[in-house]
């Protein structure tokens, strides 16, 4: 049995883990499998074109301008021919559907097999097909498997369970039950050698910018926290944690076998569990001091859960880079999020990470429904605030171009929340995702949520940060200025209205 993974596009110019994890899972089982980055080398010949800001545009909110070159979709298709004939060998490809804005090019491509690759059998799976359709409210699972779309969808962690389902021929939807700590313990290795990690370089928009490939390490799924904005709680309802001492082992390991020596934790928060965060790089000390650099998505913690000498461990172990979810300048609309952590906190953990020469990229996001003009305020305060390891280059900046609902997360599914924001009537809406409105805070129309973007970015290169991305800066924003077109192409009753 020959298998191929392929991650699906849209998707930052990143190492796709699905792929090679998935690949390395079947081959443990003794299954030919190897894994493709497909997502990555469709961005790498698309990025560039002309049409690039329609093209992108179609995928991540599936809406095109009016007059969006339908020739645009004939270039996919060659591109998918010439990519899978590769595979006309094989007997499986397996399509990874990352999130939501993976899920149209997964349909092109699913018609490009059928068409070309009739014989080969096709397997999804992915938070990205693990939604409803908003306009008929069916699960995309259940609407995929019924028009013969795919021959084996499989639901949920199902990394334990894969190999077996393929050596015995299973079909249809195959739906995992949650995944337990012993079974995320157990998962073999990413196989990395199918990727050459050196081409990602040219792409990468990592904090140090360091010139050398880079490898992902996982030790946790789902996360402390539950964020109101956030869909992972409901892929993952409960925060299961690795075995500190197999993540260090799968480390160690991979950095004595390839030579690599930079690790990007996939976790939510790496963080997450202060005792095990704490092991891992005590293993880290321990065995390969000052051998290996890393960096993953954290969260703010107060003194009274970690102390100083954590942040000097954590820089001995070689963590030189963490991602923070800050969202917001204010500590009101913070908690209102459920992000639960407070100005005192966030002055702590910023002081000491540049202390201990760890860098800071610092995600915000711009127009969640109960930001108000003071809250947004608060944020611009923030900048200034902080400004000088702005300067430093200790702390860089990524805003997210305007709030989105994803319908999966508490903001949508919990409808204590959706009323108490006024976004009830959103629920079946197409194009709602970046284009709500809410009834409770009216004035926060996207042309508002747009120009608050405009301002966060010019701020904060005015206070001297660093964006990631910096360099694709105009680019980002001609999105949003595109983004506000085609907002007026739906609502052009509000063109001529004074934004808030």
């Amino acid at each position: 049995m020959k298998v191929a993974f392929l991650s699906m596009p849209f998707q930052q110019p990143l190492p796709a883990v699905a792929p090679i994890l998935l690949a390395g899972i079947c081959s443990k089982a003794g299954i030919d499998a190897k894994g493709y980055d497909f997502a990555f080398d469709w961005y790498e010949h698309f990025s560039e074109h002309k049409d690039w800001l329609q093209i992108k545009h179609l995928l991540a909110i599936a809406r095109a301008p009016k007059d969006f070159h339908w020739g645009n979709v004939k270039e996919f298709l060659k591109f998918n021919k010439q990519y899978i004939m590769q595979f006309k060998d094989y007997d499986w490809i397996g399509l990874s559907v990352f999130t939501n804005e993976s899920y149209d090019y997964a349909k092109i491509m699913t018609y490009s097999i059928r068409r070309w690759l009739p014989h080969v059998k096709i397997i999804v799976g992915g938070k990205g097909i693990e939604t409803q359709e908003s306009s008929t409210q069916l699960w995309r699972s259940d609407i995929w498997y019924e028009h013969g779309m795919c021959d084996l969808l499989m639901v949920g962690d199902c990394e334990h369970t894969l190999a077996d389902c393929l050596k015995k021929g299973v079909t249809g939807i195959y739906k995992s039950s949650p995944q337990t700590k012993e079974e995320l313990d157990n998962i073999p290795l990413a196989q990395w050698n199918d990727y050459d990690l050196k081409k990602y370089l040219k792409y990468r928009h990592r904090i140090d910018q360091k010139d050398k490939p880079y490898m992902a390490i996982t030790s946790s799924k789902g996360c402390v926290r539950r964020c109101s904005f956030c869909d992972v709680i409901s892929f993952w309802p409960r925060y299961i944690y690795r075995d500190p001492d197999k993540v260090a082992d799968e480390i160690i390991t991979n950095y004595r076998a390839t030579g690599i020596s930079d690790f990007f934790f996939t976790d939510n928060l790496m963080n997450g569990s202060v005792t095990n965060f704490r092991k891992i790089n005590q293993r880290l000390v321990d065995e390969i001091p000052g051998e290996i650099t890393y960096g993953g998505y954290a969260i703010f913690r107060g003194k009274n859960q970690m102390p100083v000498e954590d942040f000097e461990l954590a820089a001995r172990a070689g963590s030189k880079w963490w991602s923070i979810g800050v969202e917001s300048g204010s500590q009101r609309l913070r908690y209102d999020i459920g992000k639960k952590f407070t100005d005192e906190d966030l002055d702590w953990t910023t002081h000491l990470l540049a202390k201990n020469d760890i860098y800071q990229q610092w995600l915000f996001i711009v127009g969640y429904p109960s930001e108000t003009d003071e809250d947004f305020q608060c944020t611009i305060n923030m900048l200034k605030k902080y400004k000088d390891l702005g300067k430093s280059g200790m702390v860089r900046i990524n805003v997210t171009p305007t709030f989105m609902l994803l319908r999966n997360s508490p903001i949508m599914m919990n409808p204590h929340i959706r009323k108490k924001l006024g976004l009830c009537h959103n629920m079946n809406a197409p194009d709602i995702d970046r284009f709500w409105t809410s009834t409770v805070y009216p004035d926060n129309t996207f042309p508002v949520r747009a120009e608050r973007y405009r301002i966060i970015t010019d701020v904060a290169l005015d206070c001297g940060y660093n964006l990631e991305n910096q360099g694709q800066l105009e680019k980002y924003k001609a999105d949003v200025d595109h983004q506000e077109e085609l907002y007026y192409e739906k609502f052009p009753h509000l063109k001529n209205k004074v934004s808030a």
